[in-house]
């Protein structure tokens, strides 16, 4: 009985982790932006999309409960050398969805302690689409430049 309740709930985290990898900016919307605070409970990978490799997900625990983190592709968080754990304390600036299993957040900044990563800009165009794999950059900021050093 718990598989069959359980395969439903995979499948559809299954679907829209690869909506949120695969369209990244339709689902962001800039005036659901919001700012939060917490503790990192759980790590969680969702289904590898294409080149980019196995998307990063983390659960974080704030005031106003648990809430689900779409970071972006694990290839992005390690070229920025970022490798959250759990039981680290996290400010996580994002968009905000609502889905049937609860609030996510789509990731665009993230800091820990002195140090701050952007992984989508302000209208959520992920910074790790960038000009293709022929030996340029893959991982730009806006208009194709460099992401900013981590602060």
């Amino acid at each position: 009985m718990l598989r069959l309740l359980a395969l439903p709930f995979l499948l559809s985290m299954m679907l829209f982790s690869q909506a949120v990898y695969a369209q990244p900016g339709q689902m962001y919307d800039p005036k659901s932006v919001v700012t939060m605070q917490g503790r990192v409970e759980s790590l969680e990978t969702a289904a590898a999309q294409g080149r980019r490799g196995p998307g990063q997900m983390l659960r974080l625990q704030t005031a106003q409960g648990s809430v689900l983190v779409h970071l972006g592709p694990a290839e992005a968080l390690a070229q920025q050398n970022f490798a959250p754990k759990v039981g680290d304390t996290l400010t996580i600036t994002g968009a905000k969805l609502t889905t049937g299993q609860g609030p996510v957040i789509l990731a665009a900044e993230v800091k820990a302690g002195d140090k701050t990563i952007t992984l989508r800009d302000a209208q959520g165009r992920p910074i790790w689409q960038g000009q293709g794999m022929r030996g340029k950059a893959r991982f730009s900021g806006p208009q194709g430049q460099p992401p900013a050093a981590p602060r």
